[in-house]
């Protein structure tokens, strides 16, 4: 049994340094992670990239006769909600297999039967906390709603100039918390935090150290950006110029670009651990506590 180099993730690092560690940690446990979430992911895969590509031929045949435009709900329920599913197992075999690297076990051979229990631990935590900030959303859609026809029945602004700021108003306020919220997951995968535990930790930690979040998901966000569409780009171009037409290559290249998002979520999920470890360590000395007691035990 093959031993995995066990990595220091409670360590004040340097924005690079994170990248770096992540890049690290995907090279040495890539053959772990995949092993582990392709027999689950795959068929998540195969039937986001189905919905994706009815979706995105809506689009583009509304694009191109906007004066018979049709949305179909269906499709786009069917795209997030596998979207959802495949986010939401993958975090939490990432979880497990950073809970093992952390208490040293992590080796080639870590399998399913090893992980389960974290797995399934993770999902529901992390489960209970997207509907708690589902809920949280809804109730502040309903409060923009409520402000609107208030300030319209004053009539001191004009309607378009009210839902505009409303609208700004909400973007602004998902762009300040999009940090905190990204961080939540990670007292309950380093910590075994409960899921509301994990959810004022996170924005606890995150609040205080937000320009340094922001910036980080900002770079990471980007760079999986810049990579998806380039990969993507045949599926792309392939769309504009079948614009509602269905086919089996428009299916192959929708599942190839769902694929490479596939490959992706773990690339952010890890280095945004990076990021959490590091705030903590820099605000808790998680490390120093761990030397002594070690120090203590002999």
């Amino acid at each position: 049994m093959n031993q995995k180099t066990k990595i220091e993730f409670y360590k004040n690092r340097t924005l690079s340094e994170r990248f770096s560690a992540a890049a690290d940690f995907i090279r040495q446990n890539w053959k772990v992670l995949l092993k582990n979430t392709m027999y689950i992911g795959i068929p998540l895969v195969l039937l986001q990239g189905f919905f994706f590509r009815n979706y995105m031929q809506e689009i583009m045949t509304n694009i191109n006769s906007p004066h018979d435009m049709n949305i179909n709900w269906g499709s786009y329920t069917g795209m997030v909600f596998p979207s959802l599913l495949l986010s939401l197992f993958l975090f939490s075999v990432i979880g497990a297999i950073l809970r093992q690297c952390v208490n040293g076990s992590l080796t080639e051979q870590t399998g399913w039967s090893d992980l389960k229990g974290n797995i399934f631990s993770f999902m529901g935590k992390m489960f209970v906390q997207y509907l708690i900030i589902s809920v949280a959303f809804v109730l502040l859609i309903v409060l923009m709603g409520l402000l609107t026809y208030v300030a319209s029945l004053m009539g001191r602004l004009p309607s378009t100039i009210v839902i505009a700021l409303i609208f700004l108003a909400f973007f602004a306020l998902l762009i300040i918390v999009s940090p905190m919220l990204l961080l939540t997951p990670y007292p309950v995968v380093f910590e075994n935090a409960s899921a509301w535990q994990g959810l004022k930790k996170g924005f606890k930690v995150g609040f205080k150290h937000w320009g340094s979040t922001f910036l980080t998901v900002f770079l990471g966000t980007l760079l999986i950006v810049v990579i998806y569409y380039i990969l993507s780009m045949p599926y792309f171009v392939y769309i504009i110029f079948n614009m509602g037409e269905s086919g089996f290559v428009g299916y192959i290249l929708s599942v190839f670009s769902s694929l490479v998002l596939f490959i992706l979520y773990p690339v952010f999920f890890v280095f945004m651990s990076f990021q959490y470890t590091s705030i903590v360590e820099k605000e808790e000395g998680i490390s120093l506590q761990d030397k002594i007691r070690e120090f203590d035990n002999l």
